[in-house]
């Protein structure tokens, strides 16, 4: 059972709060003003949120027959269930980056390159925070804390994957000038 104290909750819940709080306002003052995706763009975000679904309908029933017949599983379920579904997801924007379809034709990547630091700092300090003082583990099995930690390990993958694709962009246009 988790040793989450009431202040966590509470801090967990006003996060949440504030977040969506945020992007209301953001969508308020940017009534009209959303993203601008070609036909292209988004015909290969809706395969690539069809790929993700099926991967995380995958994942999902290979937990299932791996908890069935290994009762006494070493991680968290909240754990392994979070993990599937940012799984999931995240392989949907792996490959709306990979195919140019992630970024809308208004948006700089550039700044969201340092939202996406910054998001990574933050978890790894949320890891080390959450982890000094209780540990990885309790009672044998690895605690929900580590989410922090795979979210950074998946957004640190997302900027190396968008600077792969970014030098890979700028090489083709090199080639195509000659």
């Amino acid at each position: 059972m988790n040793n989450y104290s009431t202040p966590w909750f509470i801090g967990l819940g006003c996060g949440i709060l504030c977040a969506v709080v945020v992007l209301l306002i953001r969508k308020i003052l940017r009534k009209n003003s959303g993203p601008d995706y070609d036909e292209r763009q988004k015909l290969i975000r809706g395969k690539s949120y069809t790929i993700g679904f099926y991967v995380t309908i995958l994942l999902e029933t290979a937990y299932l027959y791996i908890s069935e017949f290994y009762k006494s599983v070493l991680v968290n379920n909240s754990l392994i269930q979070f993990t599937i579904l940012i799984t999931g997801l995240i392989i949907a924007v792996y490959i709306q980056v990979w195919n140019d379809a992630y970024f809308s034709l208004k948006e700089n990547p550039k700044r969201w390159l340092g939202v996406m630091a910054v998001a990574t700092v933050l978890n790894i300090l949320s890891f080390i925070r959450l982890t000094a003082d209780e540990g990885i583990y309790h009672d044998g099995v690895l605690d929900f804390a580590c989410v922090s930690l795979i979210l950074a390990v998946y957004i640190i993958i997302l900027m190396i994957l968008l600077g792969i694709k970014t030098t890979r962009n700028k090489k083709l246009e090199k080639q195509e000038e000659k």
